[in-house]
């Protein structure tokens, strides 16, 4: 009789990898290649610049006289701005003073006109005429200064303010606030003015000037 043998086969489990893997790699590879900033090329584009507009022609700005006595401001349509003495106010529109800078410009050389506040005088391009310049207020307590930081700022002055400041000097001299020999003597040759011997004050004449 025959005899049956049976034989045992042990197959082997076969790893077979994941679609999903190969797909997110796939995919991963797509997005680089999609969000990969491109080369700049050599020509350069125009930069834009946007001009700001800060005031417009009817803003009313305060406006001191810079000159050590009475000044007037007369513009081609008649209209009269009348200041009595150094450091008196009156309001101007914005516009005004655009016409007085185009047509009366020594105003702003000079410091006749006296603006506060840098964001009008940037606006009105006169910025370069107050470099180095005092404000009214500044006038008042610069003598409050060591000397040496007097003649400092004296000397860096622009010529109008020069003008105006021999004016309160000389008042200063007079009344005998000011009695350092050494820092008169200073002021006379930055000033151009004579100091040491004042009986009165000169009184300056009246300025009319017409935009």
């Amino acid at each position: 009789m025959a005899t049956t043998t049976t034989k045992k086969v042990t197959r082997k489990k076969t790893t077979v990898p994941k679609e999903p893997t190969v797909a997110a790699e796939i995919s991963q590879e797509e997005e680089v290649e999609v969000v990969a900033t491109p080369k700049k090329t050599a020509t350069k584009k125009a930069k834009i610049v946007y001009k700001e507009v800060p005031f417009s022609d009817n803003d009313l700005v305060t406006v001191r006289n810079g000159f050590h006595g009475e000044l007037v401001y007369k513009n081609r349509s008649g209209e009269v701005w009348i200041w009595n003495e150094f450091g008196d106010e009156q309001d101007l529109e914005v516009g005004e003073l655009r016409a007085a800078r185009n047509t009366s410009k020594s105003f702003y050389q000079n410091n006749w006109f006296m603006i506060d506040d840098p964001a009008v005088l940037k606006y009105l391009n006169v910025e370069e005429f107050y470099k180095n310049s005092l404000t009214i207020d500044e006038f008042n307590t610069l003598f409050n200064r060591p000397n040496d930081e007097i003649i400092e700022k004296v000397s860096k002055l622009p010529q109008g303010q020069k003008a105006s400041l021999g004016y309160i000097v000389k008042r200063l001299v007079r009344d005998g606030e000011i009695d350092s020999l050494k820092l008169i003597g200073e002021l006379e040759k930055i000033l151009g003015i004579t100091l040491r011997e004042i009986d009165a004050l000169e009184v300056p004449e009246l300025k009319v000037m017409e935009g």
